[in-house]
């Protein structure tokens, strides 16, 4: 009895994994608004009251979507942009692991496309998410001044230069999602975004080009 409610319990989690990770692309294509729970559930390939067995309703989805998004992918950012090193060559880093990891893989190039969603709107389910990208915003701001005061960072207001660099991150994860087959640019070409030609040509003298 006892492992029969240990697998019906597995059971549960493993639908209920199954549902989150396919709902997060789904969002991101569709947007809020523009999802239905019908719908979402014959893409998943369930009866449509399935989802409703696991979160209550669309809104419910969506905060837990949210929960996953603020946990794991934001605070590896924020870690990205936080003080080491030389600007010019941290910069080439985020880039790197921005282009590879978040829009390499189209699953990961959803949850950025669903994050830029669930910022500018999805209302109280994305406070959290909301704050946390906020913060993100704030550290890459500190960034760019600092490396402003490096002579390595183009000039201009740091948070609209940290906005600037996240827009164009955000339409290659765009790309990716809605075009899996096209190439995406290079970790040097975002990080210009940012880096003046000079910063550029010197980590390309030192072979830091990644």
């Amino acid at each position: 009895m006892g492992r029969s409610a240990q697998h019906c319990r597995q059971r549960r989690e493993e639908m209920r994994g199954k549902i989150l990770n396919a709902s997060i692309s789904y969002f991101a294509r569709h947007g809020f608004s523009g999802t239905r729970m019908g719908d979402l559930a014959r893409s998943i390939g369930i009866a449509p009251g399935t989802i409703y067995l696991y979160f209550p309703s669309k809104e419910a989805l969506l905060r837990e979507i949210c929960q996953s998004v603020q946990e794991e992918m934001l605070p590896a950012l924020r870690v990205l942009t936080a003080p080491s090193g030389p600007v010019a060559n941290q910069l080439l880093r985020l880039s790197s692991y921005v282009l590879t990891r978040l829009c390499g893989q189209v699953d990961c190039a959803a949850r950025v496309v669903l994050t830029a969603q669930m910022v500018h709107g999805a209302g109280s389910a994305a406070d959290g998410c909301r704050t946390e990208w906020e913060g993100l915003c704030q550290d890459t701001s500190l960034l760019v001044a600092r490396g402003q005061q490096e002579g390595s960072v183009v000039p201009g207001q740091p948070e609209a230069l940290a906005d600037y660099y996240w827009g164009a991150a955000f339409l290659c994860a765009r790309r990716r999602l809605f075009y899996p087959q096209a190439e995406l640019i290079d970790a040097r070409t975002l990080a210009r975004v940012l880096l003046c030609d000079r910063a550029l040509e010197g980590l390309k003298a030192d072979g830091r080009i990644y």
